[in-house]
């Protein structure tokens, strides 16, 4: 009786300094391997960390598991691994020793004490949350665990912005704008970073692993364009590789640029219905207006004489033109077909088809007087 109350208080002490040790190391649990060719029964996710007792050594578990047997065990079964075979009743666990990552077989006996530490893995919930699930997402993981860090993580966004900020430019002039941008990241691999057409298939600029970027740009919209920086619609996007808990390529918006041919607008006693290309250019180019086609544009005049609207005829024709009061006047206004040639620009463009739109009687002492041109 009295061996036995020693042997039940030996155990009562056994058992307290291993949780001491447990406690101490921060271990979660301590298990004896009582048959190496059994389950324990635990369920360990993958990450979890096994600490040897008699060398401190850390093992990771490599693998989502269901036991701590079929993490650590090949059983009685010989498994293929890295190309070497394992004897039966050995297994197969990770170790890190705090740089490299290393693999290793280790036999398991029974009478063995191993440690579980999963203080290393524990989730980390105390950032930032960067995106939310809605309905219908696919997180496509293994466990609750992915769905939670799916939350913490979000691909890199890039945005880019010009200066000026104009974005209509007239045919045959020289320009020049600075396109910069942003790339917002967390903690990815950026590479291969570009400034690119809106397809992507003509590159501008390279800004490769940079995640902030600058590029001036000149160019010269012209009416028979020969090259990449003379035509009549420019588009840019900006695009990077990421590699992270995600990989893929970061995309921008689209920044759209237009080469247009201008409005002309006049109040002259002049009838130019006739004159030629370069004679109509001429008289109207102080009153010009740099836009993109618009179906309606409202025009003040100020002055006597005929009142004179000029617009690309791609544009399509006037059929409404209202004067202050609202009132339609267009029956006392007539359409010319002309062609305008410009001169004296960065590159001329010549024999431009424009529709002419002028008022078929002089009108006096006009102040500050606004037509309406609706298509």
């Amino acid at each position: 009786m009295e061996i036995r109350k020693k042997y039940i208080l030996l155990c009562i002490i056994l058992l307290c300094i291993l949780q001491f040790v447990s406690f101490g190391q921060n271990y979660e649990g301590v298990y004896y391997v009582q048959d190496s060719t059994k389950a324990f029964g635990k369920i360990l996710p993958k990450g979890q960390l096994i600490v040897d007792r008699e060398t401190t050594t850390v093992w990771s578990i490599p693998i989502s598991t269901t036991s701590i047997t079929q993490s650590l065990q090949t059983t009685y079964n010989k498994v293929k691994i890295g190309g070497d075979e394992l004897l039966s009743g050995a297994y197969l666990i990770e170790y890190t020793d705090g740089v490299n990552p290393l693999s290793e077989s280790h036999p398991m006996e029974s009478g063995d004490i191993i440690y579980i530490d999963t203080a290393a893995t524990k989730f980390d919930s105390d950032r930032t949350i960067l995106r939310t699930l809605s309905i219908g997402d696919n997180v496509a993981g293994e466990d609750i665990r992915d769905m939670f860090e799916y939350m913490y993580y979000t691909p890199p966004t890039i945005s880019i912005t010009i200066s000026p900020i104009t974005t209509v430019y007239e045919i045959g002039t020289t320009n020049s704008i600075t396109i910069s941008g942003t790339t917002t990241y967390y903690g990815d691999v950026l590479s291969n970073g570009a400034i690119k057409n809106g397809g992507g298939t003509i590159t501008y600029y390279s800004f490769e692993t940079s995640s902030n970027f600058s590029k001036n740009i000149s160019f010269t919209p012209k009416e028979t364009p020969v090259d990449t920086f003379d035509v009549t619609i420019y588009t840019f996007r900006a695009f990077q590789d990421y590699v992270g808990t995600e990989s893929g390529v970061a995309q921008s918006s689209v920044i759209t640029i237009y080469g247009v041919y201008p409005y002309f607008s006049l109040i002259s006693n002049t009838d130019y219905s006739e004159a030629s290309p370069t004679v109509v250019y001429n008289a109207f180019v102080t009153n010009k207006s740099v836009q993109a086609e618009t179906i309606s544009k409202t025009v003040s005049y100020t002055g006597t004489g005929y009142v004179y609207l000029l617009y690309p005829s791609v544009y399509g024709h006037i059929t409404e033109i209202l004067n202050p009061s609202g009132f339609d006047e267009f029956l006392s206004f007539t359409e010319y077909s002309v062609t305008i040639t410009s001169t004296d620009m960065d590159v001329d463009y010549t024999d431009i088809s424009y529709y002419m739109v002028k008022s078929d009687n002089i009108k006096y002492g006009l102040i500050a007087y606004s037509y309406t041109y609706n298509q």
